[in-house]
């Protein structure tokens, strides 16, 4: 007999955004979530074997769909029709079951509480990798404080869309200024004042 640990039940209210919001908002709201908690840790080179991996959840009480690239160590949103490399169905509660660490993935599998389509080595990787994970939450902490203190010039914090130069475009985009000031770029390169800094 499995020994399930107790979870607070969220009830229908909880599960209504996952049935009337568009999927790809909520894969943008898990990306974010995930990419903020990724500040600090160490688990990169665990990741390296999922690098490229495109991952489809499926969420089968309430219809949600969620699809991701794996950019090691981050996590971003795709269309659905880019396909998937590895597909997990279950319910919200077996996959929130896993996430927080609550039931290991063996237990959820192997009761079919979860499935996986695809990739079976990069299932494999992917369901050992939940298990072991723990989050370095005192360096997260560092790192999130980190990026919101002043640079040294007396300047804006290294992630304020702000600090993005003013004399030239962004040489990886060839995006340019406007009078309207400085359109969202597509890339990730971070400034501070006219110095590019290096990711």
């Amino acid at each position: 007999m499995v020994t399930r640990l107790p979870l607070p039940d969220f009830g229908q209210a909880a599960r209504l955004p996952m049935r009337v919001l568009p999927n790809t908002l909520q894969a943008m709201a898990i990306s974010r979530a995930w990419n903020h908690l990724t500040r600090g840790q160490r688990f990169e080179p665990r990741m390296a074997e999922l690098e490229g991996i495109r991952v489809a959840v499926v969420v089968t009480d309430t219809g949600a769909r969620w699809h991701f690239q794996v950019r090691v160590p981050r996590l971003h949103p795709i269309r659905p029709e880019a396909g998937w490399d590895l597909r997990v169905s279950g319910a919200s509660e077996d996959l929130l079951r896993l996430t927080l660490g609550l039931e290991d993935a063996d237990t959820l599998f192997f009761n079919r509480q979860l499935s996986m389509e695809g990739d079976t080595a990069a299932g494999v990787y992917l369901k050992n990798f939940l298990d072991a994970l723990e989050l370095d939450w005192a360096a997260h902490t560092e790192a999130v404080v980190a990026a919101l203190r002043p640079s040294p010039s007396g300047g804006r914090p290294v992630d304020s869309f702000a600090a993005w130069p003013r004399s030239s475009a962004c040489p990886p985009c060839a995006i340019s200024s406007s009078g309207s000031g400085w359109a969202r770029r597509p890339c990730e390169t971070r400034w501070r004042g006219s110095e590019r800094i290096a990711r």
